[in-house]
């Protein structure tokens, strides 16, 4: 190996205000009342990252300088006199960053992020979380730390301008590697790399070369760098790669230039190139077994009068370099139980276990080559037959999937025949315990084209050596989640999880002894069954389980036959928690380690953190009126970084221990906002008019002036309640951008949406008018009399239904919305190909029956059929592409209104799907729905396509750069 010719760079590092920084008291473990609202906890990460100041020692070492403990939640950004802020120019929305890809060190010595702004060029942060030291990597992303937290490495992206330049010449843009060596501030720059591979536990990176697209898919180059020697070993013409951490080897796939392929092994440690395999065969699908030094792979030869190579499978136990490795093959023209007319395909799944003694793979029907035939000869036809269990719009979305689709064989290496795992048909296996069994998910007794969308399935428990098959639980709906091990599954049925013992194929429920039912009681829709309140965490090694009822955590043991164990009781006051996987350990989540739990209150959107100790203790770490989460914990120590922000508090970063008794501020976001006026928002709570207790999000205008009077924009889509503590980026383009309405000088309210039966249109109207009304009543400066309504899609619908039959809202803006239900009943989903009839029965619509049953409901809930009662302005919108919502949807309604001599605006966006691709329209439909809601709302003199329309014109654009 010798070293490349790339440049070294020592910069400075970048230390910015070097002090401590206090920070306010240890937010207290809360106790509050109960609430009804679903578990949301989802950290919005909308900020810049700005180095600040940090105690100078250890986190855990405390100093009477520095608080042990987060920001007073009721802080916010302000820093300037009230009386000298402003409101934020339009023109710095595009300022406002979000923040990405947080991580930590092992040693949890370093934290970086990924700053975005709206519009513009992003930097990489890396930040030391002991002392001040931090680095600043213009356009950087993918950062990985080494192992050994020496050395980092992340992609560097040219500039957006020069990028837009070459893509608009038609020449290629590259990335740039880099390389920092952390504490020395050394940098190593190397051109021309699209991807970058830590080997675990080395400092060696494996490195993809860019390539000119038309060779991109066929063979690359791959560099080796080792990152504290810089020395490089360039491996070229590779097809494919596979890497074995635990052995420390690489497998190459090389395709060379007089058409010869062939498979080598490099290893790592001793820098040994060896070839297994070269000749003429074809090479697919190499894979190495996760805890042995096994690969595996097909080699494959042509048949002129089939379709697809003939496979066999080949395989190499790896031993010293000195010695040869010992060979296997599966050859199945040799096999006389291979199922006749079949071939092995390279479109299934090669894998082997963890030992590298069974492998798996694909089968297909081995088809004749398809005979060329001319178009101006060959009918172009589409047959629909009504027995069809799939339309022929749906076949077409899937026929890349459809046309790959194999069943699964078994192999064991060495052995001369296979087992068949899976039969002909729509059956899918789940390996469990090393391949010697699987879960076959048998969906063929349940089948029909006559379907309300609802699936069942048949869970078959098949022997992987013999093929014996056994129904260990018939007409199920949901999938297993498979134990680490794969010994055990969790299966939700009837209300309650189930534990299916693989080796005995026995299956016992776990919870029934524990509450009614496991299920989302939140969810409404009129499916036959309600999913499960939340999935199943397990342990490595199959050490223990953690189940849900929405709210309390039960653990239990696969291997205990007595009920799990209620880790939290707090479900009585609303406190909803989850498990974090936070640790990036292989193996997953170690029962002998502490772990973090999530905490979230259902009835103030409060946020915070426990810790669960492997003895089941469980101790309260902090909870605050804030969105706290995005946890990391570091591998190799107690140290956790997490963010908390606000609606009116841009992100920060932390660094603190497993007892949240240090916590110390890494990075604060967006501090140059604080210059300007901010929003805030409040929880507003109701109740339908059936009684439902429900909750919406309140925003304040950003300058509020108590005596002012204000309008306020209604958004809605279902349950929006939880976003209380979201930070929002004002986005210029985004259309429905409650941070943009804010600054503009509106109140925003997000209510929760609840739904009954077969009446959903109502149901949003028994909803809203009492939320808005709960807001009026707060004797806030708002003015009833100018209160809009706006969503799209499902809340493109419900803003169309309520603003016809609802005198509660002055102006509407929907986009996308179903107008005609019965119509759209009877129509398709084009970006999925399936019946809509499915959404509306088992989904979204939640209707009980089809339309022929209850042709009243579909009438009563369809704006089309309501709109002589419509009196409010409305503005719809639609790309004449849309597959989710058949634009003709907005013609039915806009037809129905311009014949009635009702004021009513469509824009049609030709081309767009159901939400706007180009920045041109996007920007167009945002600044169309401010005018609209401006003219109405506040008064303003409207442009003549409100008032008058505007004459169709064809677009004249320019020919492109370089072109005639």
């Amino acid at each position: 190996m010798a070293p490349g010719p790339e440049r070294v760079i020592v910069p400075q590092p970048a230390n910015r205000d070097p002090g401590n920084f206090k920070i306010g008291s240890l937010g207290t473990f809360r106790v509050m009342s109960r609430s009804r609202v679903r578990f949301g906890l989802a950290v919005l990460l909308a900020a810049v990252l700005m180095p600040m100041g940090t105690a100078q020692n250890s986190v855990g070492e405390g100093s009477a300088d520095q608080s042990s403990a987060l920001p007073s939640p009721g802080q916010t950004n302000a820093q300037t006199a009230p009386g000298r802020k402003k409101l934020l120019p339009a023109a710095d929305y595009r300022r406002v960053e979000a923040l990405s890809a947080l991580q930590i060190s092992r040693d949890g010595r370093w934290v970086s992020a990924v700053s975005t702004p709206v519009e513009g060029d992003g930097q990489l942060y890396i930040k030391n979380s002991d002392d001040p030291k931090s680095y600043v990597i213009p356009n950087g992303s993918g950062l990985q730390f080494a192992d050994s937290s020496e050395f980092a490495t992340y992609l560097i992206a040219p500039p957006k301008a020069v990028a837009d330049r070459l893509r608009a010449e038609r020449k290629p843009v590259t990335n740039r590697l880099g390389i920092r060596r952390l504490l020395t501030g050394e940098e190593r720059q190397i051109e021309g790399v699209e991807q970058v591979n830590l080997l675990r536990g080395t400092t060696v990176a494996l490195l993809r070369r860019s390539r000119p697209p038309e060779e991109r898919e066929a063979r690359q180059d791959f560099t080796l760098i080792d990152l504290r020697s810089g020395d490089t070993l360039t491996l070229g013409n590779v097809a494919n790669i596979a890497w074995n951490d635990s052995e420390g080897q690489i497998a190459l796939h090389i395709k060379a230039n007089n058409g010869e392929e062939g498979v080598q092994i490099f290893d790592v440690k001793s820098r040994a190139l060896r070839t297994l395999t070269w000749g003429k065969e074809s090479i697919a699908q190499l894979r190495f077994a996760r805890k042995a030094p096994v690969v595996a792979w097909l080699a494959g030869t042509p048949n002129a009068a089939k379709d697809g190579n003939a496979y066999r499978i080949a395989a190499a136990r790896l031993r010293p370099a000195a010695d040869q490795p010992a060979f296997v093959t599966y050859v199945p023209a040799a096999d006389e139980k291979f199922p006749k007319g079949y071939r092995i395909s390279d479109a299934g799944n090669l894998a082997l276990n963890d030992a590298g003694t069974i492998a798996i793979a694909g089968i297909s029907a081995w088809n004749d080559k398809p005979k060329p035939l001319r178009p101006d000869e060959t009918a172009n036809v589409e047959i629909w037959n009504s027995r069809d269990l799939e339309i022929v719009p749906q076949q077409k979305v899937r026929y890349p999937r459809n046309a790959t689709r194999t069943e699964t064989i078994r192999w064991k290496l060495g052995d001369p025949t296979v087992t068949r795992i899976t039969q002909p048909g729509r059956e899918f296996a789940v390996p469990m315990d090393q391949f010697e069994k699987f879960v076959v998910i048998d969906p063929r007794p349940y089948e029909s084209s006559v379907s309300n969308g609802w699936r069942y399935h048949d869970l078959v428990l098949v022997d992987g050596a013999t093929g014996d098959r056994k129904v260990i639980l018939a007409k199920t709906h949901w999938t297993p989640e498979p134990s680490p091990t794969g010994r055990y599954a969790a299966q939700f049925h009837a209300k309650h999880w189930h534990l299916i013992d693989v080796r005995t194929g026995n299956l016992r429920t776990l919870t029934d002894k524990l509450r009614p039912t496991f299920e989302d009681l939140e969810d409404d829709h009129l499916s036959p069954e309600r999913p499960p309140a939340a999935g199943v965490t397990w342990f490595a090694e199959d050490a223990a389980m953690i189940l849900s009822d929405g709210y309390d955590l039960f653990r239990a043991k696969p291997t205990d036959s007595t009920p799990p164990v209620a880790l939290t009781q707090q479900r009585k006051f609303g406190l909803v928690h989850r498990v974090l996987d936070v640790r990036s350990d292989p193996e997953g989540l170690r029962a002998d380690q502490p772990q973090l739990i999530a905490q979230l209150d259902d009835n103030t959107k409060a946020s915070g953190a426990l810790r669960l100790d492997p003895d089941g203790k469980i101790t309260p770490l902090v909870s605050e009126h804030a969105q706290i989460g995005n946890f990391r914990l570091a591998r190799d120590t107690d140290r956790v970084l997490f963010t908390m922000g606000r609606f009116d508090q841009s992100p920060s970063v932390y660094v603190t221990n497993l007892a949240f008794s240090a916590a110390k501020p890494i990075v604060k976001s967006n501090a140059w906002l604080s210059e300007f006026h901010w929003g805030k928002s409040e929880l507003v709570t109701y109740r339908s008019r059936w009684g439902k207790p429900l909750q919406g999000v309140l925003i304040y205008p950003a300058n509020y002036d108590p005596a002012r009077r204000y309008p306020m924009i209604t958004y809605i889509y279902e349950r929006l309640s939880d976003s209380l503590h979201s930070f929002i980026r004002p986005i210029p383009w985004s259309a429905y951008n409650e941070q943009v309405w804010s600054q503009n000088g509106y109140f925003v309210f997000k209510p929760d949406i609840a739904y009954r039966d077969s009446q959903p249109g109502q149901d949003a109207v028994d909803c809203l008018e009492p939320a808005v009304q709960a807001v009026i009543d707060r004797k806030l400066a708002i003015d009833p009399e100018r209160v809009g309504l706006i969503g799209h899609s499902w809340g493109g619908y419900q803003t169309a239904f309520v603003t016809t039959v609802s005198k509660r809202f002055r102006v509407g803006v929907a986009g996308a919305p179903l107008t005609e239900l019965t119509s759209m009943y009877n129509l398709v989903y084009w970006n999925s190909g399936t019946p809509n009839g499915e959404i509306f029965e088992t989904s979204q619509g939640r209707f009980a029956k089809p339309f022929w049953e209850m042709p009243e409901k579909y009438f009563a809930n369809s704006p089309v059929w309501q709109a002589h009662r419509r009196t409010a302005p409305l503005l719809m919108a639609f790309g004449d592409a849309d597959g989710a919502v058949d634009y003709r949807q907005g013609v039915m309604f806009y037809n129905t209104l311009r014949r009635m001599g009702k004021q009513c605006v469509m824009l049609v966006y030709p081309g767009e799907n159901h939400g706007l691709a180009r920045r041109p329209n996007q920007q167009d439909y945002a600044n169309r729905v401010r005018h609209f809601l401006d003219v109405h709302l506040k008064g303003e003199r409207a442009e003549a396509w409100v008032t008058d329309g505007q004459p169709y014109r064809p677009i004249v654009t320019a020919p492109p750069a370089g072109g005639s």
